[in-house]
């Protein structure tokens, strides 16, 4: 009872200071849980890494490139095939003094498209995908144009 009694003033009424603290609170409360990540979100909120990112290995590319048929006769069209891309996201395909290829990754991270060289030569083939803003290396392989 003495405790409650130091709370209250001598007319009875809580001190002021008291109550601006508890409303103070009870605001704090209320914008942090708002702004909490979990609220309305259906992702994780730390996705798995890459193996890389984890510390499992210091592969510098993760997906694959195929090109068939390889060799191939200049002028002729080959398919470029690749797999193992992070999934519905941009890559970009340069292959040596061509410009890049945009295309999007099917819901497996695969995509495939057919193409055509007339200068015979070896070119090397990189695919590119965006992670953290910075244009990572997934994949590469090299086609012979004859």
């Amino acid at each position: 009872m003495k405790k409650l009694a130091a709370l209250l003033n001598q007319a009875g009424v809580i001190n002021p200071l008291l109550i601006l603290l508890a409303i103070a609170g009870v605001i704090i409360f209320i914008l942090i849980a708002q702004t909490a990540p979990f609220t309305g979100k259906q992702e994780t909120l730390y996705p798995k890494p890459t193996a890389e990112a984890a510390g499992k290995g210091h592969r510098k590319t993760q997906g694959t490139l195929t090109v068939l048929p390889n060799p191939v006769a200049a002028g002729a069209q080959f398919t470029i095939s690749g797999t193992g891309f992070f999934p519905n996201e941009r890559v970009v395909v340069n292959i040596t003094g061509q410009w890049g290829d945009f295309l999007t990754t099917d819901s497996n991270g695969a995509f495939s498209y057919t193409r055509s060289l007339q200068q015979p030569w070896t070119y090397t083939i990189n695919a590119y995908q965006e992670r953290n803003n910075k244009s990572v290396l997934m994949a590469t392989t090299t086609i012979t144009v004859q």
